[in-house]
């Protein structure tokens, strides 16, 4: 028989096969389409709101008494002291008048009654940073700062802040989940709170003021950038999760609807595109997994435990999804419930920003 012939056969068996089981065909066809009509629904119940344009007021990077932490004994919250390495009369001097610096813009004459505690200094780095990992090791250090070991021209110092009280993500240059409008909203900023501009201006002032051998009058005044008229959509967080388990059940069913779009900027080519690649893709797991059994009972069991099996793998991975290598994310979306639900997850993120 040759390959046509044969494929009629098997077209004509499963039609026959479906014939003689009338509600199991009527469930495969229409649950698709019940969840795609649920996420229709979903979209509908939701509405995406505007927010106008803003524009910031510039602030003191060194103010930090909306945040309750303190250099030295200035709040009443909690105190504490600067680390830095190497330890040399340079480095202490420049880290003590960082503290001073701090002080005085937050409390001008009032700072000169105050006691500006003794910055802790280390040898070296790895000094520093072993000492500083130690339980309870900085409830009394705010931050610690590594100067290199030679005063160049063009510095660079980097800052150890405390892993559980302030993470500054500073490898980071997006959140690793964006969405639209401002990354932190309000007046109160975490740079700023959490005093990682005051630490930075701080410190710039200091060696600044070590290699003019003047003092700096200068006053710093800095502000965030306007924000443009942004769009919110709640329904974006629970479909980055809910998107990809839908798709799974429903298997790959499209349901196109200008009117009441479930992702509004998503051109209709590549959401096609992409579920057709998931298609064959699924497909061909299924006829390779069918290969090595012989009766279509145990078959049709173990693919549906592998089926839900390969999306726990993106439950598993999703929120460290920032820190996998490229070839790892290469590996986990040879898996093809994996790869579409990565899919679907950069893709509510693109509509998160407005494109």
């Amino acid at each position: 028989m040759s390959a046509p012939g044969k494929l009629k056969l098997l077209i004509w068996k499963n039609l026959l096969l479906q014939r003689r089981h009338k509600w199991q065909t009527i469930f495969e066809i229409a649950s698709p389409v019940l969840f795609s009509l649920l996420l229709i629904l979903t979209r509908c119940l939701v509405d995406p709101k505007t927010h106008p344009d803003i524009i910031y007021s510039n602030f003191f990077p060194t103010y930090f008494n909306i945040s309750g932490m303190s250099i030295g004994g200035d709040s009443t919250d909690s105190s504490g002291t600067l680390a830095f390495s190497p330890e040399n009369a340079l480095t202490r001097k420049i880290t003590r008048n960082t503290m001073k610096i701090i002080g005085e813009d937050n409390f001008g004459f009032l700072a000169l009654f105050g006691n500006v505690p003794e910055p802790k200094g280390f040898k070296n780095a790895i000094e520093m940073e072993r000492a500083l990992t130690q339980p309870n090791a900085m409830d009394d250090v705010l931050v610690g700062i590594q100067f290199e070991d030679i005063m160049a021209t063009i510095m660079r110092t980097t800052m150890k802040e405390h892993p559980m009280v302030a993470n500054w993500r500073t490898n980071l240059l997006f959140p690793l989940f964006p969405q639209s409008g401002p990354r932190e909203p309000g007046d109160k900023y975490g740079y700023s709170s959490e005093m990682f501009l005051a630490i930075q201006h701080g410190v710039s002032q200091g060696i600044i003021m070590q290699k003019s051998r003047k003092s700096v009058d200068t006053r710093i005044l800095m502000q965030r950038l306007p924000q443009p008229t942004t769009r919110e959509d709640p329904l974006l967080l629970a479909l980055e999760r809910f998107i990809t388990v839908v798709i799974m059940i429903g298997f790959a069913y499209t349901f196109v609807n200008t009117w009441f779009s479930v992702l509004t900027f998503t051109p209709w080519s590549i959401l096609f595109f992409f579920m057709i690649l998931f298609v064959i893709s699924s497909l061909a797991f299924s006829f390779m997994v069918s290969v090595f059994f012989s009766r279509a009972n145990s078959a049709a069991s173990f693919m549906g435990l592998i089926w839900f099996a390969s999306y726990a793998v993106f439950c598993f991975t999703q929120m460290l999804y920032g820190q996998l290598s490229l070839g790892t994310k290469l590996a986990l979306s040879l898996v093809s419930n994996t790869a579409v639900s990565f899919g679907f997850q950069m893709l509510v993120w693109c509509e998160g920003n407005g494109r």
